[in-house]
């Protein structure tokens, strides 16, 4: 991928008869000719950058060999995370 996106955003889910908000983890990411694709959803209790290693090593696993730019937020540990599943990515803030 050229440039990967990388966000959580929280969302109220209903779960029973209550609403409990959740983190819905996103990438998306771009390839050379400006292709969009949407390469995963996932969802957990709270957005962490253990998670998002784990959401990396997937993708890894799924094929996606490497990311040119990865743009994130500004969440403790998320470019470490990054650093160890692609070593040569340049992060960004968005």
């Amino acid at each position: 991928m050229h440039s990967t996106y990388i966000d959580a955003m929280f969302v109220s889910v209903k779960d029973s008869v209550r609403a409990t908000k959740k983190a819905i983890y996103t990438v998306v990411g771009i390839d050379l000719h400006g292709q969009k694709d949407v390469l995963g959803l996932w969802i957990s209790e709270t957005e962490s950058a253990h998670f998002w290693l784990s959401v990396l090593d997937q993708l890894k696993s799924r094929g996606v060999q490497d990311m040119l730019i990865a743009c994130m937020d500004g969440l403790k540990g998320l470019e470490n995370a990054i650093e160890a599943v692609y070593p040569q990515t340049k992060t960004q803030r968005c």
